[in-house]
């Protein structure tokens, strides 16, 4: 394919992406492109042929997420990723909705018995009195999650597939990459960020930290942000716009 666009005489490839479609309506794919990163565009309707794998957040949108200042207002809710191993357990505060929102809190402990562990996120969590709160509920994630839920019971789980830490991953970076979410300068979290890859595998693309890099926080972020209301409370959508009920 690629030679046949470079050279055009010996070897001839046709590219036809979805804008030369008289079918579709500038409108649509509009919608479209504003529902997704410019990369997932650019495969989905540019019909272009990407590499799959490297970094997933790009450094200049984590950049300019740290500069945002975006207002306090909007629902409060949080993201948890329970430790597995070696790992660490991590905790995601966001302010807002899809269309706008901020980083409160982050934060992630390591070395912690499940007691503790439960403990020390409930404690964060008093303090920003979440409206939402989701879970990893995977493995040990269960029982820890039911423990939560004495204290919140605000508080839903979700098991992770590839399928849905893509999503997860796919929303994050949308709201990164269209300026949607205001971070704070935590240098792990940062790390984690820049060094979050996708790898493809024979089963599809794997999403995680490079290696030596963890991603809890990563993940806390994104589970944060998975929950955020798509438009802000009071709000109603129609058609793409907003208005006051």
């Amino acid at each position: 394919y690629l030679q046949g666009q470079e050279d055009g005489i010996r070897v001839w490839s046709l590219r036809s992406p979805s804008w030369h479609n008289p079918l579709l309506s500038p409108t649509v794919l509009q919608m479209q492109a504003s529902m997704m990163t410019q990369r997932q565009y650019q495969i989905e309707y540019g019909a272009a042929f990407l590499d799959a794998e490297g970094q997933v957040f790009r450094t200049e949108w984590v950049d300019r997420a740290l500069l945002l200042r975006l207002p306090d207002a909007g629902l409060v809710v949080a993201g948890v990723d329970w430790a597995r191993y070696r790992d660490y357990t991590a905790l995601a505060v966001l302010q807002g909705a899809r269309d706008g929102a901020k980083l409160l809190a982050i934060r992630r402990w390591q070395g912690l018995s499940w007691a503790e562990q439960v403990s020390a996120v409930a404690a964060q969590l008093r303090m920003h009195a979440p409206a939402r709160i989701l879970s990893d509920r995977t493995g040990v994630g269960d029982p820890l999650l039911e423990s939560l839920q004495r204290e919140f019971p605000c508080a839903e789980g979700v098991a992770f597939t590839q399928t849905l830490k893509q999503s997860l991953v796919e929303n994050l970076a949308l709201m990164l990459e269209q300026g949607r979410l205001q971070l704070l300068p935590d240098p792990d979290l940062l790390r984690e960020l820049y060094h979050f890859e996708a790898t493809p595998t024979p089963r599809g693309v794997r999403l995680e930290g490079a290696a030596g890099v963890h991603d809890d926080l990563v993940i806390a972020l994104a589970l944060a942000a998975w929950t955020l209301p798509v438009a802000p409370a009071g709000t109603i959508r129609t058609s793409g716009a907003a208005r006051k009920p």
